[in-house]
């Protein structure tokens, strides 16, 4: 479900099911002079797969609301289109920190 005003397109939520993982996306893409993206996106996947994943990933995976039986990370994809950004690299490590010190 979007919406477009202004030059932005304000997306609801976009979902994409693939190889047994969901991808989930909300936020914001302008669509004048640079495209600037402002998304929050969440990866999902059902425990099974979520095993199979990098190490690194495994241990930032959480339950997520809404999600029944998934485990996911929530993150962000900022700045122009030709060069996004993203803080999962961030958000793996806090959630990596805090599941050592017995935080979420």
């Amino acid at each position: 479900d979007f919406s477009c005003r202004e030059g932005t397109v304000t997306i609801k939520e976009a979902t994409v099911h693939t190889s047994g993982m969901k991808i989930v996306a909300r936020g914001t893409v302008g669509l004048t002079g640079r495209s600037e993206l402002d998304l929050r996106v969440a990866l999902l996947y059902p425990p099974e797969l979520a095993e199979e994943q990098p190490k690194a990933l495994r241990l930032a995976l959480r339950p997520m609301p809404g999600e029944k039986g998934m485990l996911g990370i929530e993150f962000r994809v900022f700045g122009p289109s030709d060069r996004p950004e993203t803080d999962l690299p961030e958000v793996m490590a806090r959630r990596a920190i805090g599941g050592f010190l017995g935080g979420h």
